[in-house]
């Protein structure tokens, strides 16, 4: 914690603790320059970021001399805990209008921190398309994947005071930012932008989100390459404790191979892809929904969609009568939703069948955070359970269901999606598909 917080040091502390008001000012504003970043780079709404900041300044002043500390690592460890406290509070109360007001906060301000590369034009405009891309890929990560970026990449914190914030071991925080960095780097792709730009997407953010009372905005990379690396030995055990990846270790360990089984061919890279299950469906033994027969989402709320072949992957509203359309297979869009929002889809009335093989596909992006729950159309329902994801090589990941051994019984003929209660970023769903009666 030695960047931005140099001038914070124990005496000041406690002299401010006395009550001294030059000591309190002096550590008001230098706990403001350490707070306000974090915070925009937590929400990117500049805003909101200011609106927080002052109320972790409130907290710290009403606190201050009941709290005691025995070093200033203490001090910035409780500081950062209580600025995240106010995020977390935010999203519980705000709920699904707080996707709204992210969305609706202006990039202005993120795009004054580019510095300005003189006559090259070209390279601005290519500095602001990645600034863009990269807010957007941190937008849809889940809030504690932003946070312990930000403290890891910007705020350059060592895993030991990190793990003092997350209240975690410093081994499960370097398996978190291993996965964190992973989910950015999936995401940053899913934008154009491949694996080479993740320093650079960093960077951008890192010197457009800085406080006003810096100094200087410059070209300067503020995340250093060395702070990218969880060491080789982490890399593996956060790959290790993936289920989805512990399921390939299995499956390649008993030698399985999916063509043997006659309803999925295997390409050289051995993962599962969406133009595979595309084939299932055009053999006429795999279905995509017909119609949504019945949904819950919020009435102030929004339902969009995502067409990733568009520049910006600018969400668009949907009728909700129109939502079977987009999740047929060889539809490009992602239907939007957030917490608690379900749908249900049925598929010309014909049942679910069990067959060699998994019967049910579902494609989106965030998939473990969805429910999969079997109709029979009307009230009784069948909660699948645990699924798996698999990631192919377009970075989609897809859940793949087999109805054997499952008592399900009815005869299932709609399929629901319900997002946890737990997800705080909101999912991207493409498309589903099912062995059905014809």
């Amino acid at each position: 914690m030695e960047t931005k917080s140099k001038g914070i040091d124990l005496e000041l502390i406690r002299q401010a603790q006395q009550g001294r008001p030059s000591s309190q000012s002096v550590l008001a504003e230098l706990t403001k320059q350490v707070v306000f970043p974090y915070l925009y780079r937590l929400t990117f709404n500049y805003h909101l970021a200011e609106d927080l900041c002052q109320e972790t300044l409130i907290q710290m002043h009403k606190s201050l001399t009941e709290l005691d500390f025995n070093s200033r690592q203490a001090f910035l460890a409780w500081i950062y805990r209580t600025a995240l406290s106010k995020v977390q509070k935010h999203h519980r109360y705000q709920k699904n209008r707080r996707f709204h007001s992210i969305r609706q906060s202006s990039t202005t301000n993120l795009n004054q921190g580019i510095t300005d590369p003189g006559p090259d034009q070209m390279e601005r405009m290519i500095q602001k398309e990645l600034l863009q891309a990269a807010v957007a890929a941190m937008r849809t990560m889940k809030l504690s994947y932003r946070n312990i970026l930000t403290l890891r990449c910007f705020d350059a914190l060592s895993y030991d005071e990190i793990a003092a914030i997350e209240g975690r071991s410093r081994l499960a925080c370097r398996i978190m930012f291993c996965k964190a960095k992973k989910t950015l780097r999936k995401n940053l792709a899913r934008r154009g932008f491949d694996n080479s730009y993740l320093l650079s997407a960093l960077t951008l953010i890192g010197t457009a989100t800085l406080s006003e009372s810096t100094a200087a905005v410059s070209a300067t990379a503020p995340v250093a390459v060395g702070v990218l690396s969880a060491g080789t030995g982490v890399s593996l055990l956060s790959v290790i404790v993936s289920k989805a990846s512990l399921l390939g270790i299995i499956c390649l360990a008993t030698g399985f191979v999916a063509v043997n089984l006659g309803w999925l061919q295997k390409k050289n890279d051995s993962l599962w892809t969406v133009r595979q299950v595309s084939e299932n469906v055009k053999s006429g033994d795999f279905a995509c929904p017909s119609q949504l027969i019945r949904y819950g989402i919020p009435q102030s709320a929004r339902l969009t969609s995502i067409d990733p072949s568009v520049p910006g992957r600018t969400e668009t509203d949907i009728d909700i009568s129109k939502v079977a359309e987009c999740l047929n297979v060889d539809d490009p869009r992602y239907v939007r939703m957030f917490r608690r929002y379900w749908i249900e889809c049925a598929f010309d009335g014909n049942s679910l069948l069990d067959g060699p093989g998994p019967d049910v596909f579902i494609t989106a992006n965030g998939c473990k955070d969805f429910r999969v729950i079997l109709t029979d159309g009307g009230d009784r329902k069948y909660e699948l359970g645990y699924h798996s994801c698999i990631v192919n090589h377009t970075q989609e990941e897809t859940m793949p269901f087999d109805l054997r051994g499952h008592n399900i019984g009815f005869e299932p003929k709609a399929v629901r999606l319900y997002v946890n209660d737990a997800d705080t970023c909101g999912m991207e769903l493409q498309s589903i598909s099912a062995r059905t009666r014809r």
